[in-house]
């Protein structure tokens, strides 16, 4: 790692997290994934060797550690691993409001959205029978045009060849058209309405569809900077806390998340909401009544109207 020549904490922070790729690693490993092949699924661009360098660099900081599993590693996050998880989240809530721009077809990966809409997705209802929803995507390249969720009550599950069972409903898309349901860019009915995206199976299934397929439920209630919705007119502002994910990792039990974000549930765009409105404000987190981040949050600041509390 290249040193900037400061004792700053920043610049050291930086030394260790911001060389090519290390964000994008480090995403992935907080998100679940901790056998080399799941992390070089999820970045597919980077080569195997600069992978393995960037997990040893990692390991030499401490961030994570490489235990043995039969002829490869797990991959596991250190506590201070796990204490860099604010800071990516941080990334991945900037970038969906500041840095969003109309995407490349370089950029349209059929792969690495149907990998995430299986880890965010939320299962069925309880009681569900098992479903199984083939994406077709017109236009992509032999070998990523399709896709099978197998769905029930407890899981989603992902598979990239014909699982063999019959299925039950088929989505055909326009990658483009999926993608901008899934970030939150349009709804499914729009994109429905324009022809994007078509849906095949009995009308029942075709019905509840929409009611279970979103927009990630993170991101996806994140608007854009210009056209973002503030909260009151008012000019006083004060912090408002997002929670980071819909699940916490196991490593991180030591950081109880602030109590609202444990009762949002998953795929609510409302995790964190406090009594006020706003959500969890300095004091009302796991961490008592100091001014840090309470367990798994971010702080940004949000224009409100006065009457919503004291800035």
């Amino acid at each position: 790692m290249e040193s900037y020549g400061q004792f700053c904490p920043v610049a050291k922070t930086a030394e260790i997290i911001s060389e090519r790729w290390m964000p994008l690693i480090l995403r992935e490993l907080m998100c679940g994934s901790r056998r080399f092949s799941e992390i070089h699924r999820r970045v597919p661009l980077i080569s195997p060797a600069l992978l393995s360098k960037r997990l040893r660099q990692l390991e030499r900081a401490g961030v994570v550690t490489l235990v043995r599993n039969g002829r490869g590693h797990d991959c596991m996050l250190t506590e201070a691993g796990w204490e860099l998880y604010p800071i990516i989240q941080a990334m991945d809530t900037w970038g969906q409001r500041w840095a969003r721009s109309s995407d490349g077809p370089d950029e349209l990966d059929p792969g690495l959205l149907m990998w995430d809409v299986r880890r965010m997705l939320a299962p069925l209802d309880a009681g569900s029978e098992r479903l199984v929803i083939e994406f077709r995507f017109r236009s992509a390249s032999a070998g990523r045009s399709s896709y099978w969720l197998e769905v029930d009550a407890t899981s989603v599950d992902l598979c990239l060849v014909d699982p063999g069972h019959p299925v039950d409903l088929v989505v055909r898309a326009e990658l483009r058209a999926l993608t901008e349901v899934w970030m939150g860019d349009c709804t499914l009915q729009d994109a429905i309405a324009a022809g994007a995206i078509e849906l095949d199976g009995p009308r029942a299934l075709v019905r509840r569809f929409p009611t279970w397929f979103g927009t990630h439920p993170i991101l996806g209630g994140i608007e854009r900077a210009g056209a973002a919705r503030v909260c009151g007119e008012g000019t006083a502002s004060h912090r408002v806390f997002v929670p980071l994910a819909p699940h916490l990792p196991a490593a991180s039990n030591s950081w109880p998340p602030c109590p609202a974000a444990i009762s949002g549930g998953r795929g609510s765009t409302r995790w964190g909401v406090g009594e006020r409105g706003g959500a969890c404000e300095p004091g009302e987190g796991a961490r008592g009544d100091s001014e840090e981040l309470c367990g798994l949050c971010v702080a940004v600041v949000v224009s409100v109207n006065e009457q919503h509390g004291d800035p």
